[in-house]
């Protein structure tokens, strides 16, 4: 279905999400990716709160939030 890290021959794609302003606590930002042929796969939405009070932490939370959902989406 999607590349494994088991394949010594394969590339798998990648993306990137530039974090630029650390938000006010409540705003929320949801992840998605559109796979080929159109599917919407969501990679998690995130509620800033008060202790991710850089612009760090806040990416920081987004990539624990994508890559505690592995499992569910298959995204890290």
């Amino acid at each position: 279905m999607g590349i494994k890290k088991d394949y010594s021959d394969a590339t798998a794609a990648s993306g990137t999400v530039t974090v630029t302003n650390k938000g006010a606590d409540g705003d929320t930002l949801k992840i998605t990716v559109t796979e080929p042929y159109g599917t919407v796969v969501n990679l998690g939405t995130y509620t800033k709160v008060s202790a991710d009070s850089t612009v760090t932490l806040v990416a920081a939370a987004l990539k624990l939030m994508i890559n505690n959902g592995t499992v569910t989406h298959g995204y890290t």
